[in-house]
């Protein structure tokens, strides 16, 4: 009978004056039960900061901790959207001990924090309740230095092209930052990995630095680079073979008197070449050295920026003199 009626009347029912006093009524209910106080585990985000101190943290302390937050239904909801939200926890100094090996050691009870995250979050924290019980920290001295840069990359060159002298870079160096152990074993900082292709011409770009450690910060995140290209072609010239004697009393005369130098030489450097730049010799410090057939010639001398030096021949014949 009942369904029967409710048949009948579904068409006489107001529909939006019905959903208007349902929307009221689960309003109503709603902030009621917000007023309520609940109990409810909860996990907050740490930051944490050195206060007055050239000092960083080295280890890897826990970043978030479990507390029996107690508070009214409003503000739980609003705790629940600010998870990602971090307190700032100070430290200082004097709380942490010197250790041997020249390290910081300490530790903190975390039901110290109550109050500060109490603070924070305007809410009520349970002494008995919170993970972990103690949150424990390894520091450093806090160094910086300043380095130069080092290029990394992969070279494909069109044949008889190289680079020409170093990469230059603007800046030249850069200054990092963190703990002294790691800076001391810093000597350079290394660029991101570049590839060069049929590399032929000069190239002049924007690297990016690559950061040596999570623990060190660099002044710089990118440089300006200039890496100039040149043709190599090979140079030769003839010089005299010189002899270097230590046996007091014996002329020496080799043969040939003269020997022919080949080199690599980037072709902006061909027209720097002397023949005084090379110094080539034998060596005599024994009468024993006398007995053999031969003496083998030497590079003494040589301009910096030639390459891949090879000489006419690997022996010379001699005679003694008066």
């Amino acid at each position: 009978m009942i369904w029967k009626w409710i048949l009948q009347n579904l068409s006489k029912i107001d529909y939006k004056t019905f959903l208007f006093f349902f929307v009221i009524s689960a309003t109503i209910w709603m902030l009621l039960k917000l007023s309520d106080k609940y109990n409810q585990e909860i996990e907050v985000s740490l930051s944490y900061s050195i206060v007055g101190s050239k000092l960083i943290i080295i280890n890897t302390p826990e970043n978030k901790v479990k507390v029996q937050a107690s508070a009214e239904g409003f503000k739980m909801l609003l705790i629940s959207g600010r998870q990602n939200e971090k307190i700032d926890i100070p430290l200082n100094q004097e709380d942490f001990v010197k250790g041997s090996d020249g390290f910081y050691y300490g530790s903190i009870a975390t039901k110290s924090l109550n109050s500060r995250i109490s603070e924070k979050l305007g809410i009520t924290i349970s002494d008995k309740m919170i993970s972990p019980d103690t949150l424990y920290f390894v520091l450093d001295r806090l160094d910086t230095a300043i380095v130069p840069i080092n290029l990394v990359a992969d070279f494909d060159f069109v044949s008889g092209y190289r680079v020409f002298g170093e990469p230059k870079f603007t800046p030249k160096k850069i200054t990092i930052k963190g703990p002294a152990h790691i800076i001391d074993t810093i000597n350079f900082v290394n660029t991101k990995k570049l590839k060069f292709s049929k590399l032929m011409t000069s190239q002049k770009k924007t690297v990016e630095i690559d950061q040596p450690n999570k623990l060190v910060t660099i002044s710089n995140q990118k440089a300006n680079l200039n890496l100039e290209v040149a043709k190599y072609i090979e140079g030769e010239t003839t010089v005299p073979i010189r002899v270097f004697s230590k046996v007091e009393g014996v002329n020496i005369k080799t043969f040939p008197a003269t020997i022919t130098v080949k080199y690599l030489v980037a072709l902006p450097d061909y027209k720097k070449i002397t023949n005084a730049m090379f110094t080539i010799g034998v060596e005599v410090d024994s009468m024993q050295i006398l007995r053999s057939n031969s003496l083998i010639p030497r590079v003494y001398k040589s301009p910096e920026f030639v390459e891949h030096i090879k000489l006419s021949t690997d022996k010379v014949e001699f005679i003694i003199t008066k």
